[in-house]
C-alpha cells in the first residue's frame, strides 16, 4: 500500500524495506511450516512444492505488468493489486490455517494437536502421526542446550557445516540470480533495444518455472551436487554473456 501510494522516492523505500521483512519473515517460515505439517513419506517433495508456488507467482505478476506496462499509472495499479493477494493470504491463514503439529506437541497442546491432525490427516493416520511427533519433540528435549560457540565450535565438524549452509546461500545471491530478476527488465532493455523488456521478463518468468519443474522432477534421481553444479555454471555463463552484451550496448 504503501509503495502503490509513494508520492517520492524516499516512500518508495520505506515501503521496500517493510516488503522485504514479510519477505524475509515468509522465506524462513514457510518451508518449516508445510514440514511440520507434512507426513514424513511426502516431506521432501512437498517442502520443494512451494518454490513451485513462488514462481507461479512471479510469473503472474511478471504477466500482469506486460499489460499495465502500456499505463503511466500501470505501476501503482501492480503494487496495489498485491494489496488483494495479501488480504486473501492473511485471511485464509487467519481462518483456515492452524498452527503446525510439531509446535502444539511441544508446548503440551494434547487437545489442539488431536484437532489438527485431525483436519489434515487420514483418521486411520492420527494416532500414529500424533505418537511420531511426541517421539520427535521428546527426543529434542532429550538432546543437550547447545550455544551459539557449540554451533560454531570444530566439535563433529559443526562450523565447517553451519559455514557451508551459510556460504551456499550467500553465493547463490551474490552470483546474481537476484540481481537478473529484479532488473531483467533494464537488463533487457539495454541487450534489446527494439524490443518490449517486460514482455521478455514474462519469457524469462517461464524459463524459471521450467527449470524450478525440470529440477524437481530430477533432483532425487541425479542428486543435489550435480544440480547445484549445474546451476552454478549457468549463471556464471549467464553473467559473462550478459557483461559482454551489455558492455557493447553502451559503448
Amino acid at each position: 500500500a504503501i509503495q502503490a501510494g509513494s508520492i517520492g522516492i524516499p516512500m518508495m523505500y520505506i515501503g521496500r524495506f517493510i516488503g522485504g521483512c514479510g519477505i524475509g519473515m515468509f522465506a524462513t517460515c514457510v518451508p518449516v511450516y508445510i514440514a511440520e505439517c507434512s507426513p514424513t513419506d511426502y516431506r521432501g517433495m512437498l517442502v520443494t512444492f512451494w518454490q513451485i508456488g513462488v514462481t507461479i507467482g512471479m510469473l503472474v505478476g511478471q504477466g500482469a505488468n506486460v499489460g499495465l506496462a502500456k499505463l503511466d499509472w500501470g505501476w501503482r495499479v501492480s503494487y496495489g493489486g498485491n494489496i488483494v493477494f495479501a488480504l486473501v493470504m492473511a485471511l485464509l491463514i487467519i481462518v483456515y490455517m492452524p498452527e503446525s503439529p510439531r509446535y502444539l506437541a511441544a508446548q503440551g497442546e494434547t487437545k489442539k494437536l488431536q484437532n489438527v491432525m485431525s483436519k489434515i490427516r487420514k483418521a486411520e493416520d492420527v494416532e500414529y502421526s500424533i505418537d511420531r511427533v511426541n517421539a520427535e519433540v521428546k527426543a529434542d528435549r532429550n538432546l543437550p542446550t547447545a550455544s551459539w560457540s557449540d554451533v560454531f565450535s570444530k566439535n563433529n565438524n559443526m562450523r565447517r557445516r553451519v559455514l557451508l549452509g551459510i556460504a551456499l546461500q550467500a553465493f547463490n545471491q551474490m552470483s546474481g540470480n537476484e540481481a537478473i530478476n529484479f532488473y531483467a527488465p533494464i537488463i533487457l532493455s539495454d541487450i534489446f533495444v527494439s524490443a518490449n523488456p517486460i514482455l521478455l521478463s514474462f519469457f524469462l518468468g517461464i524459463v524459471n518455472l521450467v527449470a524450478v519443474g525440470v529440477s524437481i522432477v530430477t533432483i532425487d534421481r541425479f542428486g543435489r551436487v550435480p544440480l547445484f553444479l549445474i546451476g552454478g555454471v549457468t549463471m556464471m555463463l549467464c553473467q559473462i554473456a550478459n557483461s559482454v552484451q551489455i558492455g557493447r550496448a553502451h559503448v
